[in-house]
């Protein structure tokens, strides 16, 4: 698809919080899968990280916030839902031997708790493996198929503090499920290039378009991944804080030599270097999801061309 080819994000994207109440203004998409209901409850706060465009740290994003949520004594719960499975490998999961993944759970309605293992980082894992790549296939068009992920964490939500959900870069069946059964929030990583902020857009127009489906879909955190100190990287990210004032922009994460270091051996950044800088960033951003309680973001009435971002040098 060609950049000039994309459409601009909805007149009216309004983002909610906890305790408030907010007009909102629903312009239906091209998504015809959209069926009534609410998210699951609030006894496990679900967060998936998503973003339409790959390598901007999605999978690093869950593995290191999992993480530092175990730190402070949170129980948390990754849930896979990338074909990939590289976070499935990040926690120590051998493919070759697991058995059950989310595609039985997904497709063959097998329980969540029979897929869980624990993983040596602190947290839970529900893994994947790349036959869930077949799972659109599978249930697309079947009634609630937009629910599937949803009711399958609802019999666990009791053991849980947060679950977070890691996505595969694009926003079709399996991350849509990810969107519709996220209660707590949607953190979007992203790298200040023009291909991963267009990625950003396209997330927040797609949770617009569910919003019937979960009215409690909004951005809790957009994390900009990797910054180093080149000036083109800062000048686009101050571009996209220009363009999108209200947006829940975190404070950068920093690219270090301990990212590659950890990726190397699947290890946590906290199991590498728990008192550097990217350790230090993803506690801070631990510490935002716990104490996060206002609404976050609110955009109205602006029109976002992604022609014009991609422009940006």
């Amino acid at each position: 698809m060609r950049t000039h080819d994309l459409q601009p994000l909805p007149h009216r994207l309004v983002v909610h919080g906890r305790g408030r109440t907010h007009k909102i203004v629903y312009e239906p998409g091209s998504y015809t899968g959209v069926c009534s209901g609410g998210p699951m409850g609030d006894r496990v706060k679900t967060i998936a990280v998503a973003n339409q465009k790959g390598g901007v740290g999605k999978t690093v994003t869950v593995q290191n916030l999992a993480v530092a949520l175990s730190l402070l004594d949170k129980r948390v719960l990754v849930v896979d839902v990338d074909p990939q499975a590289n976070m499935s490998m990040n926690s120590g999961i051998d493919l070759h031997s697991q058995k059950l993944s989310m595609f039985d759970v997904l497709v063959n309605n097998r329980g969540i708790a029979e897929i869980i293992r624990l993983s040596d980082q602190g947290y839970d894992i529900a893994p994947s493996k790349p036959i869930l790549v077949r799972a659109e296939g599978e249930m697309k068009g079947r009634l609630g198929w937009v629910r599937r992920l949803r009711a399958a964490l609802e019999p666990i939500a009791n053991n849980y503090d947060y679950c977070l959900i890691d996505t595969p870069p694009t926003i079709v069946f399996l991350a849509v499920n990810a969107l519709v059964a996220s209660n707590a929030g949607i953190i979007i990583p992203f790298f200040p290039a023009p291909n991963a902020v267009a990625g950003m857009q396209l997330v927040l127009a797609r949770m617009e378009e569910l919003r019937p489906e979960n009215q409690t879909l909004r951005a809790i955190a957009c994390v900009p991944n990797r910054i180093e100190r080149w000036r083109v990287e800062w000048k686009v990210l101050e571009q996209v804080k220009r363009e999108y004032p209200t947006l829940p922009i975190t404070a950068p994460i920093p690219k270090h030599a301990d990212f590659v270091k950890a990726e190397l051996y699947r290890l946590s950044i906290f199991d590498l270097a728990p008192r550097g800088p990217v350790a230090k960033s993803f506690s801070a951003l631990a510490r935002l999801v716990v104490d996060e309680e206002e609404p976050i973001a609110e955009i109205v009435g602006k029109r976002h061309h992604l022609e014009r971002v991609a422009s940006w040098t």
